[in-house]
């Protein structure tokens, strides 16, 4: 091999490793992206709720009835 050959060698495989390189950028770029998007449709489609206390913790039902027929 002369040098020419080798410095086109070399040229292509410099060439190769911004692509490479730009390529990896671009792919960091786009799971950014995804991930945002993501959180954004996880965010708006989970649903609040808050659950009021019953009195029932604790007891079976039958208790339950029996201490809620007492009461009336």
């Amino acid at each position: 091999m002369n040098a020419k050959e080798t410095q086109a060698k070399m040229d292509r495989e410099v060439d190769l490793r911004k692509l490479v390189a730009k390529l990896d950028r671009e792919i960091f770029g786009v799971r950014t992206t995804l991930t945002e998007l993501q959180k954004a449709v996880h965010y708006n489609t989970t649903i609040e709720c808050t659950i009021e206390p019953d009195g029932f913790h604790g007891k079976s039902y039958e208790a339950f009835k029996v201490a809620m027929e007492g009461e009336s």
